[in-house]
């Protein structure tokens, strides 16, 4: 008997093991996410309670805190922030934007007794925020008018667990100029925010800049953390433009974002807020 040669298993046609292949599942929704590195275009940003909102026509709130903003004082020692995310699921062919809470910082305002290394800092809760960060405050200006400053800074570990300073991130330092209440500067030294106060007291964040959302995230974290420390140390004026700012219909917290602007020189430091 002859053998029979054998099969030529190039001519069949084999599952490639490259290629996985599922049936469809009709039942689970599929969900569609910004991109983390996407751009935001410019936005008038506002406090309004435990929301922060951009003066878009009904828009949903941008960002959700643990805290009215508006009544944060030296007593409060942690606070939760997260981005308020759009979510288009899809289910049955049937598209369906849904809002989901993103928690990105804790922010934190530690005792005098446990000898903090930053009055008030934020720590990063999740790889989609930027980085954790703390606030000094300093002093700029000359003999006649010092003007305050905020400077925050990436934070790392340091020896004994302690946190530590690794390189500017933001400066908001007060401004000379009518109507601005403070102008904030990057890393770079450019200017990159304002906080704008109209006539009736009123402060508002206006981003005029495109900004990754992680960046803007930071921004927006930063500027809260000022609020709260203005707020702890009884700062009148704050505290009369929060409590204006607590409801959209009434008013609004609201600051200015810039680019390529000259920045202004930080000179003479202090110690706490």
């Amino acid at each position: 008997m002859t053998a029979l040669p054998p099969p030529n298993y190039s001519d069949l046609e084999l599952p490639s093991y490259d290629t996985t292949c599922t049936a469809p599942n009709y039942t689970t929704p599929t969900t569609i996410t910004r991109p983390k590195d996407s751009v935001l275009r410019p936005a008038t940003l506002f406090v309004a309670g435990r929301f922060i909102y951009s003066t878009e026509p009904q828009g949903p709130p941008l960002y959700e805190f643990s805290h009215d903003i508006s009544y944060l004082h030296d007593n409060d020692r942690n606070v939760k922030v997260e981005r308020v995310d759009p979510v288009t699921k899809t289910s049955a062919g049937l598209p369906q934007v849904v809002l989901k809470n993103r928690h990105l910082f804790d922010l934190k305002h530690p005792t005098a007794a446990e000898f903090p290394s930053f009055p008030y800092h934020a720590e990063a809760t999740s790889q989609r925020a930027l980085t954790s960060f703390g606030v000094s405050c300093f002093r700029s200006g000359n003999i006649l008018r010092q003007l305050k400053g905020f400077r925050f800074e990436r934070m790392v570990r340091g020896p004994g667990r302690k946190f530590r300073a690794d390189g500017v991130l933001y400066e908001a330092c007060e401004s000379r100029s009518k109507g601005v209440a403070y102008e904030w500067i990057d890393c770079y030294g450019d200017m990159v925010a304002r906080e704008i106060q109209d006539e009736q007291g009123r402060i508002s964040l206006f981003v005029t800049a495109e900004m990754r959302q992680e960046l803007r995230d930071a921004l927006v974290t930063a500027w809260v953390i000022r609020i709260w420390s203005e707020l702890s140390n009884g700062n009148k004026s704050a505290t009369r433009l929060m409590m204006v700012g607590s409801h959209p219909e009434n008013g609004f917290f609201e600051c200015t974002v810039l680019a390529d602007v000259s920045h202004r020189q930080v000179r003479h430091a202090d110690r706490g807020c």
